[in-house]
């Protein structure tokens, strides 16, 4: 199930185009089980991409505009050289220790996110482990004048595919206390309001698979528009 948003009206995402994606009548149904911030006992194994999917996440970048989502599903399964081009999506894998973010980033040249826990920064910005810069979020630290759209100036950070260092974000949320306490769950999307329009994705009738529905969205957002996909759920397919 998707569900799509041509202007955001969120704090963090305001202004953006964005969608959310569930599976049927069960928001974590698109999700991989292993994620350690899934905590529902649903989801998909490693191996289960909805490629139909995925191929029109990655194609689906506005004209002259930027596209970017997270996944948690290894790389392993759904990274195709093609994606480092930049008229594609740029995904980003969302890593959950420092060895995932080495292999992945480091090693395998993905780009790729991490998160980590509030007193990991220790006021810096920016942090070094193991040979890896790892950018704080600009979101996290100016809160009221920096947002999605303006994070990187011309282009999100998250959107860039070809960056030299990992993002950061801090667990969020109103789950955040479960990473803080090495807790299965946590996950950010699973609390206020972007909890109920979860829930309502996964409630919703659609007769469209996920591919065409975006594909269509897509087509009809303005050029330059800024598309975050899946703002909750991922590439699995149930």
């Amino acid at each position: 199930m998707l569900k799509t948003v041509e202007s955001s009206r969120g704090k963090k995402t305001k202004g953006l185009a964005i969608t959310y994606r569930s599976g049927t009548k069960n928001k974590f149904g698109t999700c991989p089980l292993s994620c350690k911030l899934n905590a529902s006992g649903k989801g998909c194994e490693q191996i289960q991409i909805d490629h139909d999917y995925l191929d029109a996440l990655a194609e689906s970048k506005p004209e002259n505009g930027e596209a970017f989502t997270y996944t948690h599903f290894n790389p392993y399964f759904w990274f195709k050289n093609k994606y480092r081009l930049d008229q594609y999506t740029t995904i980003n894998y969302s890593a959950d220790s420092i060895a995932a973010v080495e292999h992945q980033f480091k090693h395998n040249n993905i780009p790729t996110v991490y998160v980590v826990k509030k007193d990991y920064w220790q006021g810096k910005k920016t942090k070094t482990e193991r040979g890896i810069k790892i950018v704080r979020c600009p979101e996290e630290t100016n809160p009221d004048k920096i947002s999605c759209m303006n994070c990187g100036n011309d282009k999100p950070l998250c959107a860039r595919q070809h960056r030299n260092y990992v993002i950061g974000f801090t667990a969020h949320g109103n789950q955040k206390k479960k990473i803080e306490q090495d807790q299965k769950g946590g996950c950010y999307a699973d609390g206020g309001n972007t909890r109920i329009w979860w829930d309502e994705t996964a409630a919703q009738e659609q007769k469209e698979t996920d591919a065409q529905k975006l594909r269509k969205f897509v087509k009809s957002l303005p050029p330059g528009t800024i598309l975050r996909h899946h703002i909750a759920g991922d590439i699995g397919k149930e």
